[in-house]
């Protein structure tokens, strides 16, 4: 449904990494009870793999939401997918949310594993995973990889993973990988669109594929992605990832600190893109938004620019669910006055 927002809540596993922040499986529930009210689409309910009382939270929440859809958190390990879908089984539907350590540092002092043994161990737990899950896999190169043997992370993860995913993200625009942006060129795009493309044609599996792009590119750097995107099978475009605009950093005093800029600073420039994209865009094509969205109005504005999708990151974190419950509520008033 291009219409609408779907949320993710990790309150309730999240939640308990924080100081004196643990909760009983009864507040659990309780808390459960209110996402469901709410309308929250997908709740991730803890770590079943992690504790009886959490195997036991997960278990319980599953048999009472009537709306949302329970999620467990699992790594990407067998027997952790396995607890996942043991706690799960009563929910009428549900997701199973894994994961695995990738940084150079994680692969070496604590999974003590190589590049290609951690990709194994992916397929293996994702061949578990994605038979009973819509599964989606955002590709980039690690943060160790030269700049000119990038175009080869991306090739091996997508030949490697895309016959368990729905969908796939090539980021480009990470500001925590070094020298990544500046594959955002013509050139590099419209190789490695050609190679995943073609490499898509010859499989069985069809996930889409989208580009996820900075908001710090200049107007013809958008021009040239879209002009690949309308000429090639690709899917669609995710619009923006975190700034990392100098000046904007200079302005907020935090010039010296690494990492992207999220939230309502990036507004103005995130919409400014979404409406070139728009104006040029095929029709066809699908445009995922965000960047900036932090109450009911920046969600439709996003909406009336002509996004099929919108993300909310940051304003969640700081607005709360009652954000989603908010446009939940707008949205229920459009669909009875129409």
């Amino acid at each position: 449904d291009k219409e609408k927002l779907y949320i993710f809540d990790t309150t309730m596993r999240d939640g308990e990494q924080s100081p004196g922040a643990s909760m009983s499986v009864e507040e659990k529930i309780q808390i459960s009870r209110v996402f469901d009210e709410m309308g929250i689409d997908i709740v991730e309910a803890g770590f079943p793999i992690a504790s009886p009382g959490d195997f036991e939270a997960v278990s319980e929440i599953s048999k009472i939401m009537k709306n949302s859809i329970p999620c467990g958190l699992s790594r990407a390990l067998k027997k952790d997918i396995d607890a996942c879908h043991e706690s799960l089984k009563h929910a009428q539907r549900f997701r199973i949310h894994t994961f695995i350590s990738t940084s150079p540092l994680h692969m070496k002092h604590k999974l003590e594993m190589t590049n290609e043994q951690v990709l194994d161990a992916i397929k293996e737990r994702l061949k578990n995973t994605a038979k009973i899950t819509c599964m989606g896999i955002n590709i980039g190169p690690n943060k160790d990889t030269p700049i000119d043997n990038m175009r080869d992370d991306y090739i091996k993860c997508y030949e490697e993973l895309s016959e368990f995913a729905d969908f796939v993200t090539i980021n480009v625009s990470s500001p925590n990988t070094p020298e990544l942006r500046q594959l955002q060129d013509q050139k590099f795009i419209t190789e490695i669109v050609s190679l995943l493309v073609e490499s898509r044609n010859k499989s069985k599996k069809n996930p889409k594929i989208f580009i996820k792009l900075s908001p710090d590119e200049k107007d013809q750097t958008y021009l040239d992605v879209i002009r690949i995107v309308n000429q090639t099978h690709i899917d669609g475009v995710i619009l923006t990832n975190t700034s990392n605009n100098l000046q904007l950093k200079s302005t907020l005093n935090v010039s010296s600190l690494e990492g992207g800029l999220s939230g309502k600073v990036l507004r103005n420039s995130s919409n400014k893109i979404l409406r070139l994209v728009k104006e040029k865009l095929n029709e066809e094509k699908i445009i995922v938004a965000a960047g900036g969205v932090f109450d009911v109005d920046s969600y439709y504005e996003k909406l009336d620019l002509g996004a099929d999708l919108v993300q909310i990151y940051t304003g969640f974190v700081y607005e709360g669910p009652n954000l989603v419950k908010k446009i939940i509520k707008h949205d229920k008033q459009k669909l009875s006055n129409s």
